[in-house]
């Protein structure tokens, strides 16, 4: 007569089983765990970096200040001399000669403020911490992918 194998696994195998699967856990657990403490270290890395790039930027602005300040309103009244002068020269209207000066004057006062606000909102993007924000997306996304694999 033949045996037939027992189609139960043996208790050792069974064992072995549960190990690898304990180990799989726990190695997974383990890579969780170092990608946590390298996001954490990356996300404080860059509010240091975010930090100090911002103390020097104010540093340099406020020195920067009196001399653009200076330099704007130089350039904005030689600019609407010039608009005066050539509507006093040719339409010898003093009156509107003024109006122009002020409005010259006026509308590059607006342009320089458009263009201030248009800069201001690219470095505001700096500051919500991109690289973080992409490596945490990109971690959620392998969890995501992992445990529809799994499935």
């Amino acid at each position: 007569m033949s045996e037939l194998p027992d189609p139960s696994p043996a208790p050792q195998e069974a064992g072995a089983g549960r190990h690898d699967e304990l180990s799989a856990w726990l190695d997974y657990a383990r890579q969780v765990s170092v990608v946590g403490v390298t996001a954490v270290q990356l996300f404080h890395a860059e509010v240091r970096l975010a930090l100090s790039s911002a103390r020097r930027l104010f540093i340099i602005l406020v020195l920067m200040l009196p001399v653009v300040l200076l330099a704007w309103i130089g350039l904005t009244v030689l600019l609407a001399w010039v608009g005066h002068q050539v509507t006093a020269l040719y339409f010898q209207m003093p009156q509107l000669a003024v109006g122009v000066a002020i409005l010259m004057f006026l509308l590059q006062q607006l342009l320089a403020a458009f263009v201030m606000y248009r800069i201001s909102i690219e470095h505001r993007r700096n500051l919500s911490l991109p690289v973080t924000r992409r490596h945490v997306q990109e971690f959620t996304e392998g969890l995501r992918s992992g445990t529809r694999s799994a499935e």
